[in-house]
């Protein structure tokens, strides 16, 4: 007898699209603090719910609203190149660096308070870190820049 070959025909497979992914508010501060450089971050509504943020981000409304309410101030609204701000209580000196952030100063950290589009980005850095040589003002930048890039905040505010 003779036996027959039979030789399973495979059909070819699609290759797989790649189809890019956009992060959520969570998985961009995971991303965002994970590189090493900020201790601890959020992103807010301005008015003062938080989208996203470590767990040790823990700020009240009020404080957000204040925070929100002086990045928005024009600079030429200070008389003075600095002014203060409690934030819970502890009290920053703070600076305008442009009209879309501030930086504040305490003796044991650091912030900057940033707005994008429809959201604040805040990120703190400690002082008293052996590692404190990074630009806490040049991260929070490129983080902005990198969430304009990859989503469209405005459309992700509620």
């Amino acid at each position: 007898m003779a036996q027959m070959q039979v030789e399973a025909q495979i059909p070819p497979q699609p290759a797989a699209t790649r189809v890019p992914g956009v992060m959520n508010w969570e998985e961009s501060i995971n991303y965002f603090v994970g590189k090493g450089k900020i201790q601890r971050a959020a992103i807010f509504e301005h008015g003062g719910k938080m989208l996203a943020g470590t767990p040790d981000m823990q700020l009240s409304d009020q404080d957000i609203r204040a925070i929100v309410h002086c990045v928005g101030l024009p600079l030429n609204v200070f008389h003075k190149f600095r002014f203060g701000l409690f934030i819970g209580q502890v009290r920053y000196v703070c600076f305008k660096v442009d009209d879309r952030t501030m930086l504040g100063v305490s003796r044991d950290d650091l912030f900057v308070a940033h707005i994008c589009d429809n959201v604040l980005i805040l990120s703190f850095v400690e002082l008293n870190k052996p590692e404190t040589d990074v630009s806490c003002l040049g991260e929070v930048w490129t983080f902005a820049q990198e969430l304009k890039s990859n989503m469209d905040v405005s459309q992700l505010v509620q």
